[in-house]
């Protein structure tokens, strides 16, 4: 073997993980149903397992894991306008119902089942632990627990409600320098796949061609 082909077989190795890694591979509709079928009896006799498996559990699981990212990046600026909407006069229930009539997404939803779960006669403690209950996040839990006792013992509720805004913050900020750090660690695989390759290919090509001459000549 020359060097040329050398040189050619990394090359087309290189290629070969390259294309692996990026070119995606949907499994056929028939292959697919085939294990479908397959796994339908399973499923049938655990139905606990067979319900986590299936595309619909899934995709509920996944929409549910967004919802929540979606209500932790919204809570800081929510729980800001409702200690404005405070320090100007209104109760908390007025407060969050101003809120709840223009907001959106996670942070609305979230405080407009508070305000429904009060209009049906539930005390606002029962409230609080239903909505940490329907959203199971760290800072939903701290802040029901936080609003519990200032109304049970009469603290100012704005003071509060500032600084939960600024602990989830300081949370956010935490979350963000860990995904930093394992940034580093995520990249070492794309850097072995594809960098390391093409560098080997350039720094030992021009070897290997000259080990391939020699051993030419001495032949």
């Amino acid at each position: 073997m020359s060097g040329w082909d050398v040189v050619a077989a990394m090359g087309l190795v290189d290629a070969a993980l390259w294309a692996c890694a990026v070119v995606p591979r949907p499994p056929a509709r028939a292959l697919q149903r085939l294990i479908t079928h397959c796994r339908a009896p399973a499923a049938a006799a655990s139905p606990g397992v067979g319900d986590q498996r299936h595309p619909a559990h899934i995709a509920r699981r996944r929409g549910r894991a967004a919802e929540l990212r979606a209500l932790r990046k919204a809570l800081p600026d929510a729980l800001d306008t409702l200690a404005l909407c405070l320090r100007a006069g209104l109760g908390l229930h007025e407060a969050a119902a101003e809120y709840a009539k223009s907001a959106t997404g996670a942070a609305g939803d979230a405080f407009r089942g508070y305000l429904a779960e009060l209009s049906v006669g539930r005390a606002p403690d029962d409230a609080l632990e239903g909505l940490a209950r329907r959203y199971p996040l760290d800072e939903v839990a701290v802040l029901a627990a936080a609003v519990a006792q200032s109304l049970r013992i009469g603290a100012p509720l704005a003071e509060v409600l500032e600084a939960q805004a600024a602990h989830c913050r300081t949370l956010m900020l935490h979350r963000s320098r860990e995904a930093a750090h394992k940034l580093s660690t995520q990249l070492v695989l794309p850097l072995v796949a594809f960098i390391f390759p093409v560098v080997f290919i350039i720094g030992l090509g021009p070897v290997a061609l000259r080990i391939a001459r020699l051993v030419g000549m001495i032949r």
